[in-house]
């Protein structure tokens, strides 16, 4: 399979997950990739990924941080 490039990367474009193309059942590939190239949207998108699958407890430890981050791709206040 080829290199996946994701362009919301350099852009920072708020909710790296959703703005991404994973092919069913590698989510946490999809993940991995995002946090590898910036490590603040792989937080956020670690946080996706468990609220996608109904765990909120990890989601919002994961989002919490950037509730009042001065990037606004990082937070929705």
């Amino acid at each position: 399979m080829p290199e996946r490039t994701y362009s919301f990367i350099e852009t920072r474009l708020p909710m790296p997950l959703m703005s991404a193309a994973a092919e069913p059942g590698k989510l946490d590939e999809a993940v991995a990739h995002i946090a590898a190239h910036d490590a603040e949207l792989g937080r956020i998108a670690r946080a996706e990924a468990h609220y996608f699958r109904g765990q909120p407890e990890k989601a919002h430890a994961n989002a919490a941080p950037f509730l009042d981050h001065s990037d606004p791709a990082l937070w929705r206040g």
